[in-house]
């Protein structure tokens, strides 16, 4: 079994965040993911379980500086 929970939050004003903080972010919470699971597949039995943990605020922002948590 695999729990991938990493996460990151780039908080600010989407004018004026820097395009490598989003990138970071985008590649933990979005990229990541995919290749852990792939790997953790390969030394897995059948029974068991690839677990990946989201956020809620990932389609509704409840609050101001969170644009870019997209």
């Amino acid at each position: 079994m695999i729990v991938i929970n990493a996460g990151r939050l780039v908080m600010g004003d989407p004018l004026t965040i820097e395009a490598d903080a989003v990138d970071h972010m985008i590649d933990i919470d979005v990229r990541a993911p995919y290749p852990a699971s792939v790997e953790a597949a390969r030394h897995m039995r059948n029974d068991d379980r690839i677990i990946i943990i989201g956020s809620v605020n990932a389609d509704r922002t409840p609050f101001a500086g969170g644009a870019a948590y997209r």
